[in-house]
């Protein structure tokens, strides 16, 4: 996986970055898949226990990757399920931030969210520390 730059960052990315930077939690932005079909907004990188990597995709999806059903309910449009599914195929775990949810969601809800995601998936990762990594469990909030 490579990183790429790119000038346009959603206010969700941003908002979800800052939740992350709130958790001290390392991340990548804008990173390109290994086959090159996918931008990936934020990467995780974690371990699992017999120290192998572990990566966890974060796509933050606004309003253009949902379909509303006349009930009012959302449903993912079929560009996104694609992604998700290929994203899978790739040994990648992904973690869909929705907008109409996030936007609902407090301060402390939004990093309560990212933190019970994380540790629902049992997930391994590196807090940041003065800019350097530092591989460490997640530790359950106080």
């Amino acid at each position: 996986l490579a990183s790429v730059s790119s000038s346009y960052r959603s206010s969700l990315e941003k908002e979800v970055a800052a939740c992350l930077d709130r958790l001290s939690i390392a991340y990548d932005v804008e990173v390109l898949t290994e086959d090159g079909m996918h931008r990936i907004d934020m990467l995780v990188r974690g371990r699992i226990g017999d120290g192998g990597e572990r990566l966890l995709v974060i796509e933050c999806d606004g309003p253009t990757h949902f379909l509303r059903a006349s009930d009012g309910t959302y449903r993912i449009d079929g560009s996104t399920y694609a992604r998700n599914c290929d994203l899978r195929k790739l040994g990648l775990d992904v973690l869909c931030v929705t907008g109409h949810e996030w936007t609902s969601l407090t301060k402390d809800e939004r990093d309560a969210y990212l933190r019970r995601e994380l540790q629902e998936r049992d997930f391994k990762h590196s807090f940041k520390c003065d800019n350097v990594p530092v591989e460490t469990a997640l530790i359950e909030a106080r």
